[in-house]
């Protein structure tokens, strides 16, 4: 599991993450980082988990968020949330996304909250954590 507070983490991050905050770092509408697999993902698949959260201001606006995530070219299925607070998007990742040493995973989100006058950033989810569990 990668923890995106980790500074070290700083590398595989690839786009769409902004810079650390207290709870976390805010992503964009679409982000993307690499990250290394269990051992025995080319055999067995894996599953890919992200923790983050949703500020209830988020959701008020935008009433609810579809998250979907690719690995390596292999889509995987869009959850949709419509509560306030942390959450879990785990989804099992077949064997045939993994090839090589390190595996990319591209996240996009249906919408996020626009640049404003006070914020200048397009805010998506309040990302924590990401990583993958072996099977």
């Amino acid at each position: 599991m990668l923890s995106v507070l980790d500074p070290r983490a700083d590398k595989q991050l690839i786009k769409g993450f902004f810079p650390r905050e207290p709870l976390g770092r805010w992503t964009g509408r679409t982000f993307s980082l690499t990250l290394k697999p269990p051992p025995t993902a080319s055999r067995k698949g894996a599953v890919l988990l992200l923790r983050a959260g949703i500020p209830e201001l988020t959701l008020a606006a935008l009433h609810s968020i579809k998250i979907s995530a690719v690995v390596n070219g292999v889509s995987l299925p869009a959850e949709e949330y419509v509560k306030p607070g942390e959450f879990d998007y785990v989804h099992d990742v077949p064997a045939s996304a993994f090839h090589g040493g390190h595996a990319t995973v591209d996240f996009t989100l249906d919408k996020a909250l626009p640049p404003g006058a006070v914020e200048r950033r397009e805010l998506g989810v309040l990302a924590v954590m990401i990583g993958f569990e072996a099977k």
